[in-house]
């Protein structure tokens, strides 16, 4: 790996490698794309990857290596690196929170389970409604996209989406905080410069965008009478800062107000999603079990 005049070696072999979306200058909706460094087998020349970890001196050499217990953080990406941040913050929400890779599996055997309970039950003289019951909770997995309630799966599937664009707006939001100290409006970088919080105009937050700077716009009402502005305090104002990895960034109104309204909007929408899923489930449940006791005598 070469970063200015500094170049190291990377053992990647100990460590998953995420690929991130390409970079279209719009924040992508794909979360990343997980490896290994045995599947992607070689990178080209001049890919741009970013790697933290322990590093270790083999004679004059510098080495980054990883183990099972402390592995390297690799990601592979394009695009400028002031943006990898945050493109790794927007695009690592998975699109369910709740589902994972034991979820299929989990399901699968719990209808099975469901439809041999139900099975044996059937064989037995009392054991005709405890069969139907089981038969209809085995069911759930498809139920959602049954009609009528599969309506309802939609509208949930777009309260869970805008949840999600609100925690990660709230994280964003959250993003250039982590350097100031305190509840102050400065700080220092990792590199020893400093970092600085100013409330602006509209006109000099555009001007500031004129340079480069970030504008993080939430998807809720802001203020914009006022516009927080983070960077490098230089002496015509703000400027970019010196280190690659940090950006310069403007929001309209105050950040730590805007992700508190972003965290209980997220809340909200979540809660309205399980209530809107939960609902349709019912209506299909109620209907798949009365006509289960129709087909089963």
């Amino acid at each position: 790996l070469r970063g200015g005049d500094v170049t190291v070696a990377a053992d990647m072999s100990n460590s998953e490698i995420y690929v991130l979306p390409r970079d279209t200058g719009e924040l992508p909706e794909e979360p990343p794309v997980r490896t290994t460094w045995t599947r992607l087998g070689s990178l080209t020349e001049g890919a741009k990857v970013f790697v933290a970890g322990r590093i270790r001196m083999e004679g004059t050499h510098a080495v980054m290596c990883g183990d099972a217990s402390d592995p390297l953080l690799i990601v592979l990406y394009d695009g400028s690196e002031r943006d990898l941040l945050r493109r790794c913050i927007w695009s690592g929400r998975q699109l369910n929170e709740y589902w994972n890779q034991l979820t299929p599996g989990a399901l699968a055997g719990g209808t099975l389970a469901l439809i041999t309970a139900a099975y044996v039950l059937l064989r037995s003289p009392t054991g005709r409604l405890p069969a139907i019951a089981a038969l209809t909770l085995a069911a759930i997995p498809l139920l959602s996209m049954v009609p009528p309630g599969v309506v309802l799966f939609f509208t949930y599937r777009w309260s869970w989406r805008r949840g999600r664009v609100l925690r990660a707006h709230r994280d964003i939001l959250r993003l250039p905080l982590r350097h100031l100290k305190g509840s102050g409006d400065s700080g220092v970088l990792p590199d020893g410069e400093p970092y600085e919080l100013r409330y602006v105009t509209q006109e000099d937050a555009e001007m500031l965008e004129e340079i480069g700077g970030q504008v993080i716009r939430p998807p809720i009402a802001v203020d914009t009478s006022r516009y927080a502005a983070f960077g490098y305090p230089g002496p015509a104002g703000l400027e970019i800062p010196p280190d690659p990895m940090t950006e310069i960034v403007i929001i309209p109104g105050n950040p730590t107000e805007l992700s508190l309204r972003c965290q209980r909007q997220a809340r909200a929408f979540e809660l309205a999603s399980a209530a809107i899923l939960g609902t349709g489930l019912l209506i299909n449940l109620t209907g798949v079990f009365v006509a289960f006791q129709y087909i089963i005598r």
